[in-house]
């Protein structure tokens, strides 16, 4: 599930999720657009939510693996980085991804998920170790999950897992804006717009 049509893929929705103006944004500016954080701990108590049902909570685990394979995947390009800024960005987005895998352990508790999903792991275990591919790779990682948890969204029953993942999808949209501009991408539109499909997780569901 590498490629999808481009028509029917909610590119659109990209837009929505980024702030005005930071395809347009210089690499200088690339950390200040990653300093948000998602923590399960701070949704209101008063909150109006619902607990996931059986079927999200195994839908809520895969993204779960997901996010803990992001994590790993950028310890190894932070590991491999020879270019001091591309080192910085990997470790913060190791520290990012470390926290939606938190935050997805605070929501799930024992039901969560251990391990990675193998899938992301074997498509970009190599780029990511490799310096020269990393920022593509983390590029095309990061449009993944936000192809992924868009459909997870409308899958899911409840409220309080669509939330998080929302809140986790909309920063990981500018985290793929980010590592295409520090990749060499100059067209906005292609900044812009996710092209590759969700994360095919068959042999994780097993």
């Amino acid at each position: 599930m590498d490629t999808i049509d481009h028509a029917s893929h909610p590119g659109a929705s990209r837009r929505r999720f980024l702030a005005a103006g930071a395809a347009g944004a210089a690499v200088s500016a690339a950390l200040p657009l990653l300093g948000q954080q998602v923590h399960a701990s701070s949704t209101p108590a008063a909150a109006v939510t619902a607990r996931p049902t059986a079927g999200d909570i195994e839908l809520l685990r895969l993204a779960q693996l997901a996010e803990t394979s992001a994590r790993d995947l950028y310890e190894i390009g932070a590991n491999a980085a020879t270019d001091p800024v591309i080192a910085t960005v990997m470790g913060v987005m190791v520290e990012h991804h470390r926290a939606y895998t938190e935050a997805f352990s605070a929501l799930l508790g024992p039901e969560g998920a251990s391990g990675r999903a193998d899938v992301l792991m074997e498509r970009f275990g190599l780029a990511f170790a490799d310096a020269a591919q990393a920022p593509v790779a983390a590029a095309e990682l990061e449009d993944a999950l936000v192809a992924t948890h868009t459909e997870l969204i409308g899958a899911l029953e409840e409220t309080e897992g669509a939330e998080l993942v929302a809140s986790i999808l909309v920063i990981e949209a500018r985290h793929a804006t980010v590592l295409k501009l520090l990749s060499g991408v100059e067209d906005i539109d292609a900044m812009l717009s996710t092209v590759v499909g969700p994360i095919d997780f068959v042999e994780e569901n097993s």
